[in-house]
């Protein structure tokens, strides 16, 4: 799926087949639909404490649906992410369909990109968080088709206030920075009755 949706966006098409990929695909749809709603898994949530924190130079767990870098979510940019040390750190290649500007990426992938990673050192610090703000400072052009790496890191933690930066290479010259804060919110998936959680 992920392979057609960057071949669509990437390549010249004929309309009439494209109306009859359409057509093909929507009656596979139809069937998709008539299936039962997918259930989350909420151990993650509301025991994060238990979360897997891999040795340095591990593989993060990642749930294969998240909408930027599920693997098991055709829109996504699949990401593996590791563990240097207290950084968490992947090589990004941007796709045909997260184009922007000829040969450059759209700026609003990278930032979700980023905000993606930020949510993978939660689990070094073995807790829910979500983003209050996120900025980037955009140096130069990320490049489409070519190799980026990606590292974020924990700057500070204050009570729930969880600062967070990162950064993109692509070989040795930054293309991007980006500084994120994130609020814990482990309270609010607790067990506990909803009249005594912290929000």
């Amino acid at each position: 799926m992920r392979r057609g949706i960057h071949l669509l966006v990437g390549r010249e098409h004929d309309a009439d087949e494209l109306k009859r990929l359409t057509a093909e695909l929507q009656q596979e749809f139809d069937q998709f639909e008539e299936r039962p709603p997918r259930q989350r898994e909420m151990a993650r949530w509301e025991t994060p404490e238990g979360i897997f924190v891999p040795v340095d130079g591990g593989e993060l767990p990642n749930s294969i649906h998240r909408p930027v870098s599920g693997k098991g979510n055709p829109w996504s940019v699949p990401l593996s992410v590791f563990r240097d040390r207290d950084r968490a750190v992947c090589t990004v290649t941007f796709g045909d369909a997260y184009e922007g500007a000829p040969g450059r990426c759209h700026g609003g992938l990278v930032s979700a990109v980023y905000d993606d990673l930020f949510g993978f050192l939660t689990h070094f610090i073995q807790t829910v968080a979500f983003t209050a703000s996120l900025t980037v400072d955009y140096k130069r052009a990320t490049p489409i088709g070519e190799p980026v790496d990606f590292a974020v890191w924990v700057d500070h933690i204050d009570g729930r206030k969880i600062h967070m930066a990162g950064e993109a290479h692509v070989d040795d010259e930054i293309v991007t920075t980006s500084t994120a804060l994130f609020i814990d919110a482990k309270a609010h998936f607790s067990p506990q009755p909803k009249s005594d959680r912290d929000y």
